[in-house]
């Protein structure tokens, strides 16, 4: 993409306590030169009723409602944000998840 600067830029400013969807997202931060991995943020909101096709489960931490299915395995909502705990259920989540999709190293 070309012509994107800071100055044809523009911030978009969220009601809180709303949700919002953005289906194209615009990415330029250039390539990744450094040893470390580039973090990236992503949230899927799936019904309860949907039945995963992998194995293990992957986690799911309920927005809204009760769970009736049992699909899904369930997280807590962390108590201390970057505790052991919370690191713990982190890791667990994300062996879970790479698992299923068949990245898990």
């Amino acid at each position: 993409m070309t012509g994107l600067t800071i100055r044809t830029a523009q911030l978009c400013r969220f009601v809180p306590a709303r949700c919002h969807c953005i289906t194209h997202t615009i990415h330029s931060s250039g390539p990744n030169r450094s040893d470390d991995r580039r973090i990236g943020h992503a949230v899927s909101f799936i019904p309860a009723h949907v039945r995963p096709q992998t194995e293990p489960r992957t986690s799911v931490l309920c927005v809204r409602g009760a769970d009736r299915y049992g699909h899904f395995v369930h997280e807590e909502r962390l108590k201390t944000p970057l505790s052991n705990a919370a690191r713990a259920a982190h890791t667990e989540a994300y062996r879970r998840y790479t698992v299923a999709i068949g990245i898990a190293t």
